[in-house]
């Protein structure tokens, strides 16, 4: 792979994605990866573009197919979290630079 995959790890709430809006904002090169999530999209967000909503069962499907890279369950609400396999790879072998975030 030529790209570089970059990752912030934190708990909820700690300011990892302000640390990535201002990382981008400073480095051009670099892009956020769009993962996939469960909860409902809220009043200032994109269908994927701050992530791909999904349902249960298909993020599920998702899961035992083994395409997640990375994954948690966001215990407060049951909701589900994860970076698709298929999407850093694809983006990686293309020479582009990642950044994602995670709870754990």
């Amino acid at each position: 792979m030529k790209g570089h995959f970059f990752m912030i790890v934190g708990p909820s709430g700690v300011g990892k994605g302000e640390l990535i809006k201002f990382v981008l904002k400073e480095i051009p090169t670099l892009q956020k990866a769009v993962s996939h999530t469960t909860r409902n999209i809220r009043k200032n967000e994109k269908d994927k573009i701050d992530y791909y909503f999904i349902t249960k069962e298909k993020y599920l499907k998702m899961l035992n197919n083994d395409e997640i890279l990375m994954h948690y369950q966001y215990a407060a609400n049951n909701e589900y979290y994860g970076t698709s396999k298929k999407e850093i790879i694809s983006k990686l072998q293309n020479n582009l630079n990642i950044i994602d975030e995670t709870d754990e």
